[in-house]
């Protein structure tokens, strides 16, 4: 028997093995159609049973027993027997889904409550795209707690840089950088910051794991990048910090997934007062390069109630279309008396003071803009996260424009305030589960225009669902994203197309196949 049945076996009777829990001494009775309930025979034989209708037009009904005289077992066992009955069934009993069981979250996390997390959640709670890229979220601060509790297993490593040998194993250009990067050492350790902490336990603090608190993504990694130097956050170290970020993410194209990160985007929740773009030249076009990878960039503004359009922030008024600016919003949705604004250059509101981790295993409020702008980053994040082999594949072949539909969408899934109207180019707080149900509705399509399944032979058969004449390009890739076969398709009419491929070609290992018009065109995508 071949091995993938067998794993599939085991599968399905460890599945098996888990009984549903039920509420004792209750069971769900459907009547067959034309079935008269309350004439039903099979109620006098059961001791002190009762029969409560659900719904009638259904003919559905509860029936309650005594557990002295009968068991769920046996009295399921019979009734299924009865000719008048359709289905008999425990009464079992549902879980909230995707709700974190940290403990701090009810009593504290009111912030995710407001910006819709359980409806986001459904869709996914982070940490992989659906090609199996693990999601990646530079924080640029000025260090960060990695052994706390509800940090520690969320934190990137660079599992291949051998830490301490004081070499670089993995020729990035950085030595030791196994916890990421210290700019001004020029190592991978970092000071136990409490900005810092917070600051990633907002983006990913780790959820349902019965511990503290939850973070927006509960499975993700996040990049640690220290850049304070004697209490200073130096302009100078922050475009390093940068371009270490954007090296990994290069490298991690240029090794197809083999070496350096998927970083989707950075926070930085620093900035500098009254600063003009024009000033910053350097800065403001490191923003661009960033998103020509497919990153995103978040920045929180002042916290000072003034109107930046007028006055100016950095980096707030970078003019970068890859750049988010996010200013501070209240537990009830008004915009906070501290913080900056502005029509043209601040995007969106978030939620400030809110609850996070803080060094040496504790909790409390941190607040500012600070705290606002980890919400946005953590979005994207989630928002890439998105279970679709589509949008993954889109986020890794067209990062930039992929980047630039999950700002759009961040924006018009904002949360219409009157407050924030004419002081934020969005109008509106962010809404995470409004975004990520928009992100379903624009990737929503009917029909994908492939399918793959397996051929008697040892080989394959793809089909392809061609709606227009013309010419199409077929690609295979292996599970490290690595172009492995290509094949052409030349379609004389609409039509569904076959192809066998000898499964050799791939070498018995899991595949995305993706077909595309030779303009480049992608109309669809499947994992084998």
């Amino acid at each position: 028997m071949p091995f993938y049945i067998i794993l599939l076996l085991l599968f399905f009777n460890h599945l098996q093995a888990q009984e549903a829990p039920y509420r004792s001494g209750e069971l769900l009775l459907q009547f067959e159609k034309g079935q008269d309930a309350k004439k039903w025979q099979g109620l006098k034989s059961i001791t002190s049973g009762k029969l409560k209708p659900l719904d009638e037009a259904w003919n559905l009904y509860l029936l309650e027993f005594d557990t002295l005289n009968f068991t769920t077992e046996s009295l399921l066992k019979n009734l299924q027997k009865d000719k008048a009955i359709r289905f008999a069934q425990p009464n079992h009993i549902l879980s909230l889904r995707n709700l974190p069981n940290d403990p701090k979250y009810d009593q504290w996390q009111w912030n995710l409550e407001l910006l819709g997390l359980p409806i986001a959640w459904e869709y996914s709670t982070g940490g992989l795209t659906a090609m199996g890229d693990s999601i990646v979220v530079a924080v640029i601060d000025g260090g960060c707690d990695l052994g706390h509790e509800d940090l520690s297993a969320n934190i990137w490593k660079n599992w291949h840089e051998i830490p301490g040998d004081s070499i670089d194993n993995d020729i990035n250009g950085y030595v030791d950088d196994f916890f990421g990067w210290q700019v001004v050492n020029e190592n991978d350790q970092h000071d136990a910051n409490s900005h810092g902490s917070s600051v990633s336990g907002i983006i990913g603090a780790v959820g349902n794991n019965g511990v503290g608190m939850s973070g927006i993504n509960w499975n993700l990694k996040m990049m640690q990048i220290s850049a304070q130097e004697q209490d200073l956050l130096l302009e100078s170290n922050i475009i390093k910090a940068y371009r270490y970020l954007l090296d990994q993410r290069r490298i991690y194209r240029l090794t197809a997934g083999e070496k350096g990160a998927f970083v989707v985007a950075v926070n930085l929740s620093a900035g500098v007062d009254y600063g003009k773009a024009a000033d910053f030249p350097i800065w403001c076009a490191i923003y661009d390069s960033l998103g020509a990878e497919g990153i995103l960039s978040v920045g929180a503004v002042m916290n000072n109630n003034i109107n930046v359009d007028n006055l100016g922030d950095m980096p707030t008024v970078c003019p970068s279309p890859f750049h988010i600016a996010v200013t501070n919003t209240t537990r009830y949705d008004g915009l906070d008396v501290n913080a900056a604004y502005g029509n043209r250059h601040v995007d969106i509101g978030a939620p400030g003071a809110v609850y996070s981790t803080r060094p040496a295993n504790t909790y409390n409020v941190f607040g500012g803009t600070s705290g606002a702008a980890p919400h946005v980053t953590a979005a994207i994040a989630l928002l890439s996260a998105f279970p679709d082999l589509r949008w993954a594949d889109f986020l890794k072949t067209e990062s930039a424009d992929a980047a630039k539909e999950i700002r759009n969408i961040i924006m018009l899934g904002a949360e219409d305030l009157t407050v924030l109207e004419g002081k934020t180019s969005s109008g509106g707080r962010l809404s995470i589960g409004k975004s990520m149900q928009l992100l379903d509705e624009r990737q929503a399509i009917p029909e994908n225009a492939l399918s793959v399944q397996p051929w008697v032979g040892g080989q394959i058969l793809l089909k392809f669902n061609i709606k227009e004449p013309g010419d199409y390009v077929y690609d295979i890739f292996d599970v490290l994203g690595r172009l492995r076969y290509r094949g052409t398709l030349s379609a004389a009419m609409a039509d569904i197309y076959s192809v066998f491929l000898d499964w050799e070609l791939i070498k018995k290992e899991m595949i995305f196949i993706r077909l595309s018009t030779k303009a480049g065109k992608r109309l669809g995508v499947v994992k084998f």
